[in-house]
């Protein structure tokens, strides 16, 4: 591969045996950029023409056309069979099959700056929408196909206006259909090819039209002879090619930092100082002096301008047509590609699987002639068995005849015999066998894969050979999916410069509905002033700024979302069914990804009758109780209250009586102890009084056992006339001191 310094010189720029691009049809240079264009045309081609050769030859065989020429011109005029039996389209199938089952999407990430994630769901709710309205699938899936069947395929974004009576641009992605209609920088570094830095875009009329649609533009001459292939053909006989000559020019500009820390590439766009009255030639004054004091900072930016010219091989017939965005819009998927000394050969699944499917077109014409189109076995006669009744033997072998006559020759006893009839040959048969696997082998993709039955015989044994084959080829959908990133890097540069007002754009969700979203809303608000309120959220509403913040794109294959779909359909249904109860509490979901009308009115009512809030409404207040509900509650708090007061008096009184019990118990004990009655002589204390301290008791004698008590005199009998006289104690009343 060149070196970025020696990029258009040397003999890729064009400059063969004829001399420069612009003079080999005698034509001298009448402009610069027709001059580069016809040049890169030529340095392209030189790079590519192998790979389209081969290219063209691999899309001729996967539609049918697999027989060299003159074997078939030889075959055809012998009258020997030439039989195609395609088994190659199958394979193609298989993969793009799997593309088309999990196409790989984009999603949009914030990566800088003041970028959010709401903007970013935003971008790729945008993204969505466009490739639903441009039927994007269908162009990713014809680029795949092309490359697996050619070895490279394309499609490009282009911007268009919304109708025709409206200044508001839209986006779209277009399919590319011819493989070879584009010609794009062979010295790309990127394997996304987003370095490019010129692409061709070929369009085809006939002489006549292009007269009609160009009229006074020169008609590029036919070409004396093809000796000189460095040379890009711009005409084909009655066929002349008409390109989009897309280039990107590198450019210099001025980023300026704002002091709320945005930035801008464009001195009309800062904000100017001073008040609203003044003169415009004096706030420019004031920002000039901003910028040469320092305050406000600056600095020179490399970046790149993209621009489009209409050309033909003589002539440029229109531009230069300016691009919004900074990349060339020209998305590739390239097949399988090997570089070696400074080139690139590039090919798809078609191209090992030429050779081997032409040994199995031979074996099987061959077997078919050796069996089907032999004559039937002829009969072995003498010239005198059948003298006279040739007729009816000429016959024998055409007509089903009851009986055949014959004269007998004693040269040769006996009837007639016929001879013995044809035999396969089993060496055409095997040979047709080894070329069937050989396809296999080189595609990568077995019969497991195809769904044809083989030696596994478990699930899991299948699935592992069909993973084989899915690994073998998934080198396209890999490439796919990075043409697509770079399809996301041009939408995401290109929306805010598209999209550069306040405006209702359309999005849409994963799961697949659309609504209206306000964007760019912040470009309403006076500097400094704060975003409006949300009024479901309470919160700051999110503004949607597409041209404020950095952000990245990230590629996902999955399946889409009708398949997730389905398949979560299907797994709540098992869920439920194994346990009822979930029902409630997930048959919203449940009912929503079902695919029939109604079913989201049907959920949305479900989620109302359970008190489920819908996305993004906040939870209903609870109704009030009612009064009489009210008046119980209040009730029942003051019922509660005086319980527990009376409670506590209860304890207080019961502590109360407790602690008098314990003293009159104390002063019986007193008065046993001392043997007096309770209202005994003078100096015993007064009922109420604190009780004295009991007498020491006497001492034991010490022949006597120990005392019953340790507070209780000794014992002593008394007969019933020594009893002291009773006396009765007056409690006190509760609550005394």
């Amino acid at each position: 591969m060149a070196k970025p310094s020696q990029r258009g010189s040397g003999p890729q720029s064009g400059t063969g045996a004829n001399g420069s691009a612009s003079q080999r049809d005698g034509l001298p240079a009448k402009d610069d950029v027709l001059e580069e264009a016809l040049r890169r045309a030529d340095e392209a081609w030189l790079a590519e023409r192998n790979n389209v050769a081969e290219g063209r030859d691999c899309q001729k065989f996967y539609a049918g056309d697999q027989w060299d020429v003159k074997a078939k011109q030889m075959r055809e005029k012998d009258g020997r069979p030439v039989l195609t039996v395609n088994m190659l389209p199958q394979f193609v199938k298989q993969m793009t099959g799997d593309v088309r089952k999990s196409p790989p999407s984009i999603k949009v990430m914030p990566a800088g700056g003041k970028a959010n994630k709401e903007t970013a769901e935003a971008y790729t709710g945008i993204i969505r929408n466009i490739e639903q309205q441009s039927q994007a699938k269908d162009c990713y899936i014809k680029a795949v196909e092309n490359a697996a069947q050619a070895g490279q395929g394309a499609w490009e974004v282009v911007t268009e206006y919304s109708s025709d009576d409206a200044f508001e641009q839209d986006i779209r992605i277009r399919p590319i259909l011819d493989p070879f209609g584009v010609l794009i920088d062979p010295f790309c570094q990127l394997l996304d090819r987003s370095d490019m830095r010129y692409a061709f875009k070929f369009d085809y009329l006939t002489v006549e039209d292009f007269k009609k649609e160009y009229p006074g533009k020169a008609v590029v001459s036919a070409p004396g002879g093809v000796e000189n292939q460095t040379i890009f053909p711009w005409r084909v006989n009655d066929v002349i090619r008409i390109a989009e000559y897309w280039r990107r020019v590198p450019v210099k500009k001025t980023l300026y930092l704002l002091p709320d820390g945005t930035t801008c590439d464009d001195k009309a766009l800062i904000p100017k100082p001073g008040p609203e009255e003044m003169a415009p030639e004096q706030a420019e004054e004031m920002v000039d002096r901003a910028i040469e004091s320092g305050e406000l900072k600056t600095r020179q930016v490399d970046t790149f301008k993209v621009e489009k010219y209409i050309i033909s091989g003589s002539d440029k017939l229109s531009g230069p047509h300016a691009w919004a965005g900074r990349y060339i819009p020209i998305c590739m998927v390239a097949g399988e590609e090997t570089t070696m000394e400074g080139s690139t050969v590039r090919k798809g699944m078609i191209h090992d699987a030429r050779d081997p499917q032409r040994i199995y077109n031979y074996t099987r014409s061959a077997s078919v002639e050796a069996v089907a189109l032999q004559p039937k076995a002829p009969f072995m006669v003498t010239q005198k068995q059948v003298e006279g009744r040739e007729g009816m033997w000429a016959k024998a072998g055409s007509t089903n005849q009851a009986y055949l006559i014959f004269n007998p020759d004693q040269m040769n006893p006996g009837p007639p015999q016929r001879s013995p009839p044809p035999i396969a040959s089993t060496g055409l048969d095997t040979q047709a066998i080894i070329s069937a696997e050989d396809i296999k082998r080189v595609t990568g993709i077995y019969d497991a894969a195809l769904g044809a039955r083989s030696n596994e015989t478990s699930g899991v044994a299948i699935n592992a050979r069909q993973q084989e084959g899915n690994t073998a080829t998934f080198l396209y959908p890999d490439n796919l999916g990075r043409g697509i990133g770079y399809c996301g890097k041009i939408l995401v540069d290109l929306i805010p410069r598209i999209i550069d007002t306040q405006r209702q754009v359309r999005i849409l969700s994963e799961e697949g509905t659309a609504e209206m979203l306000p964007v760019n809303q912040g470009m309403g608000l006076p500097p400094g002033a704060p975003p409006p309120m949300d009024e479901k959220t309470g919160k700051p509403a999110p503004l949607y700024d597409l041209s404020d913040g950095e952000y990245d794109v990230v590629v996902t294959t999955g399946p889409t979302f009708a398949t997730q779909r389905a398949e979560a359909v299907a797994n709540m249904v098992e869920i439920v069914r194994a346990d009822p109860r979930m029902m409630p509490l997930i048959g919203d979901l449940l009912i929503s990804n079902m695919d029939w009308p109604g079913a989201d009115e049907m959920a949305k009512r479900l989620r109302k009758a359970n008190g489920i809030p819908e996305e993004g409404e906040p939870p209903p207040e609870p109704p009030p109780p009612p009064p009489d509900m009210i008046a119980k509650v209040e009730k029942d708090m003051a019922d509660a209250g005086k319980t527990k007061a009376e409670t506590q008096k209860t304890e207080v009184e019961t502590a109360t009586m407790l602690v008098q019990l314990q003293a009159s118990i104390a002063q019986i004990q007193q008065m046993l102890a001392g043997g007096a009655p309770m209202g005994g002589p003078p100096g015993q204390s007064p009922p109420g009084a604190p009780m004295p301290a009991p007498p020491p008791a006497p001492p034991m004698p010490p022949e006597a056992g120990p005392p019953p008590g340790d507070d209780l005199p000794p014992m002593v009998e008394v007969g019933g006339d020594d009893l002291p006289p009773m006396v009765e104690i007056e409690s006190p009343p509760l609550g005394a001191a």
